[in-house]
């Protein structure tokens, strides 16, 4: 019994210092391969933005965005916009939510690759709680995957056509990255 406790208390200290971490600044601790900086919030996947790729090495650089058909690219004139609608705390209590494209029309995973296109009926993504992801802010699931890569490689160069983007099996080349949210008002 009084191991029990003592798990349970440990169990709880570890739940505490997860939930009140101060999220990272990815402006601050990463260099990006991009011209820009921004600032992810630690609750997102809701409202109108982009979704970013961020490297999932220990900089979390920002190597580029998803265009509007879902395709990854490091052009940012080329960077699509996304409606999320968020449906936090469904029967289990996890958080989730529908991604559309725009321009594009609603987002899916067909097999392994992400893609947005009118006629798809859409999914209900998740977010990866931590560890999984990156520490502190919201990464896309897709039930127990989370973790991308392009089979070309990655991240492509400025002037190369997008590339699909699929859950990796760890024979990619290339980076690998979690998609996250930046928020446009």
């Amino acid at each position: 019994m009084v191991q029990l406790i003592q798990t349970t208390f440990t169990s709880l200290a570890l739940v505490l210092t997860l939930s009140t971490a101060a999220p990272l600044d990815h402006t601050a601790a990463s260099t990006s391969v991009l011209s820009h900086s921004r600032t992810l919030t630690p609750k997102s996947f809701s409202g109108t933005g982009q979704i970013r790729t961020l490297w999932d090495g220990s900089s979390h650089d920002d190597l580029g965005c998803l265009t509007a058909s879902g395709r990854w690219t490091t052009d940012e004139n080329l960077c699509g916009t996304f409606i999320a609608v968020r449906k936090d705390g469904d029967s289990i209590g996890a958080t989730q939510f529908t991604l559309t494209s725009k321009e594009a029309g609603p987002c899916e995973m067909s097999g392994t690759t992400f893609v947005c296109e009118k006629g798809l009926d859409g999914y209900n993504f998740g977010i990866w709680p931590f560890p999984n992801g990156i520490p502190g802010v919201e990464c896309l699931r897709y039930g127990l995957y989370g973790l991308m890569a392009s089979v070309q490689g990655g991240p492509p160069d400025v002037d190369a056509k997008p590339m699909d983007l699929k859950f990796t099996s760890y024979v990619e080349k290339g980076k690998y990255v979690w998609l996250t949210w930046d928020p446009k008002f």
